[in-house]
């Protein structure tokens, strides 16, 4: 795991960037107006109105709702007042921010050009469109996890402190908003971890254990403390949820739909088709 140079931003780099961001803010913005409360996002209304500050904090609740956001959602009822808008400005920001930082982030590791693809991919992406129009945690969380993914190379190759900070303090929110995210963002200490034991000498091995030791230390302790009152008062909800189903045909089919952005079967195969050829 290395931190590389940089490249330097070409115009040409910048206007393809550019033009990545405003045709993929588009298509997150296009008659988002007129998009109502569906599913899963009247799971944090819910908590909101009928449930005071201190229990969302404490309660993970048996519809799943997201933490933080039930929390600025009661915020906002209390104060400004609450709107679809407004529910989901967070995910539009960083949905659309994501297409512009991502990249940059990537050009560190390859070149403008595939950054550039990547920018595009991004913008297009059916699945990406969705969480960034969704009032749910999982855009906010997928931000978070891929800017810590870019700041563990600076802090443990670079020897970084201010990155390093960064990278706890994204694992930690985007666990919060959603937990399953904390395998995502320690996923890099893994491979790090792996590198060690691999190619270390014994001396340099234990201060390198040290060093993320102490990193999952000061995420724990920082995570537990915002999820242990959960636990505690809530424990309940996440184990009664926990190997209760297992993925069958219908999730599968579902989850491709998903991703390709389409429930007709026939664009499906044509599109399958396209990602064969183009593999």
């Amino acid at each position: 795991m290395r931190a590389e140079t940089p490249w330097k931003l070409s115009p040409g780099f910048c206007l393809l960037l550019l033009c990545a961001v405003l045709a993929g803010g588009f298509l997150r913005l296009h008659q988002i107006a007129d998009q109502i409360i569906a599913d899963d996002e009247w799971h944090a209304v819910f908590a909101a109105f009928h449930h005071s500050f201190g229990w969302i904090l404490t309660h993970f609740g048996e519809a799943d709702y997201c933490i933080p956001l039930a929390f600025l959602d009661k915020l906002a009822i209390q104060t400004v007042g609450l709107s679809e808008m407004l529910m989901r400005t967070p995910m539009l920001v960083l949905g659309i921010a994501g297409i512009l930082i991502f990249p940059l982030l990537a050009m560190r590791w390859t070149s403008p050009r595939i950054a550039g693809l990547f920018a595009w991919l991004l913008a297009l992406s059916p699945l990406h469109i969705y969480f960034s129009r969704y009032a749910r945690p999982y855009g906010i969380s997928l931000f978070l996890a891929c800017v810590a993914w870019a700041a563990f190379p600076r802090w443990w190759c670079d020897r970084r402190n201010s990155w390093g900070v960064l990278y706890a303090a994204c694992s930690i929110v985007a666990a919060y908003f959603h937990p399953l995210f904390l395998f995502a963002a320690l996923a890099p200490m893994a491979v790090a971890l792996m590198q060690v034991v691999r190619r270390d000498a014994r001396q340099a091995w234990r201060s390198s254990i040290a060093r993320l030791a102490g990193m999952v230390a000061c995420i724990g302790v920082i995570l537990a403390i915002l999820l242990v009152p959960a636990l505690l008062f809530d424990g309940r909800a996440l184990l009664g949820k926990a190997g209760q189903d297992r993925m069958g045909w219908t999730s599968v089919v579902g989850a491709v739909q998903l991703l390709l952005g389409t429930g007709r079967n026939w664009i499906v195969v044509l599109e399958l088709a396209g990602i064969v050829a183009g593999a």
